[in-house]
């Protein structure tokens, strides 16, 4: 496999419109690095500029510490699964798996050699036969897969592959990438919208927004210390909640105030702020970390009116209304709360999140 080395890559339109701004990052050898945004963010442009389906505007790109920004496409030995899986309906799934191969004049006892592991891998042998109308979507995707595979390329580069399939076949097909993935010990970069799958798949992750990069970092260590807000809001389902409130430091403590709630914050994760007297800030509470309010948590106690409950299975979502703000609590499915009621509710102070709220940026 091979390491993949993205420095300052940038591409301008014509008309001078900026798709990826100076755009560093480094894929390790056998590294399964995920880009992540929401649509139109810059993310597949970056992958096409990898891919060479895509000029680069500034910037240079290695692989393998060789400079291939001008190395046309197929001779930079990546494959590329496409989100449309991209196959040729009246050939069979073993003629489409074995076309890139004939094409390159490889012996056909080599070719029907790669055809069958990489069939066995996929769990494809039994539909080498059947042509890709007979197929399910998650079974073509897998088709897809393999054809990359027979190449044995030094990257892999996968571009939404998964949006097209239903919500269990999406699942399970993740599944079998991240085998897949374990199994070659391939270097793979991996283009999605969906934050579930860069938080499941991912060795590292890269977090694209308005054609920059905010944030890269392991699954966990994004979750639980988010650069800045957009990052905070985008990655956790349901998403992180936000309210604004006036901050103010009395000895040690740091003390956030809003209208219908005042809480302190201690320790020394909040000890090294620099707040000035009333500052604004934004307040950030994950919904797994609000809980109903007992005894225990008395000194940080809000208000808050039940609005919305969602059951889903082994919890609920529950939707609250505090000081003008919709938050989003995630509860066990016993809480006993009812819709138009008011509620007495909590945070967990020690993961709360502060960020500013003009540069949006981490103050912790």
């Amino acid at each position: 496999m091979a390491q993949v080395e993205i420095k300052n890559l940038t591409k301008i339109y014509d008309g001078g419109v900026c798709a990826v701004k100076s755009a560093s990052f480094e894929v390790a050898d056998k590294e399964f690095v995920v880009l992540v945004g929401p649509s139109g963010c810059g993310k597949s442009t970056l992958l096409r500029m990898i891919a060479g389906l895509e000029s680069i505007s500034k910037g240079d790109l290695l692989i393998d510490g060789k400079r291939v920004n001008d190395l046309p496409s197929k001779d930079r030995d990546i494959a590329m699964v496409f989100q449309n899986y991209a196959l040729y309906p009246h050939l069979t799934v073993y003629e489409n798996m074995a076309f890139s191969l004939k094409l390159r004049n490889f012996p056909s006892n080599e070719i029907k050699a790669r055809v069958e592991e990489a069939a066995n891998i996929l769990g494809l042998s039994e539909y080498l036969s059947r042509k890709p109308r007979a197929l399910s979507g998650g079974q073509r995707q897998r088709v897809a897969v393999g054809r990359a595979i027979v190449r044995r390329p030094k990257v892999f580069l996968f571009d939404e592959p998964l949006s097209n399939l239903d919500a269990k076949m999406r699942v399970q097909t993740r599944v079998e990438l991240i085998k897949l993935h374990r199994q070659l010990q391939a270097t793979m970069i991996y283009v999605t919208h969906d934050q579930v799958e860069a938080m499941t798949m991912a060795d590292k992750i890269v977090v694209v927004m308005g054609g920059e990069i905010q944030q890269i970092a392991p699954p966990l260590k994004l979750y639980k210390n988010p650069a800045n807000k957009f990052v905070a809001g985008f990655i956790g389902s349901p998403a992180m909640n936000f309210l604004n409130c006036k901050c103010s430091k009395e000895s040690n403590n740091i003390v956030l105030k809003a209208e219908n709630f005042s809480t302190e914050l201690s320790g020394e994760k909040f000890s090294s702020l620099s707040l000035n007297s009333s500052q604004e800030v934004t307040l950030g509470i994950r919904p797994e970390d609000i809980n109903i309010a007992t005894s225990e948590n008395s000194n940080n106690i809000f208000l808050a009116n039940v609005e919305i409950i969602e059951q889903m299975g082994n919890e609920i979502f529950v939707q609250l209304s505090i000081d003008g703000y919709e938050i989003t609590a995630r509860l066990p499915a016993d809480a006993n709360l009812r819709v138009g009621e008011k509620g007495q509710f909590s945070f967990n102070k020690e993961k709360c999140h502060l960020f500013d709220p003009i540069s949006e940026k981490t103050l912790l």
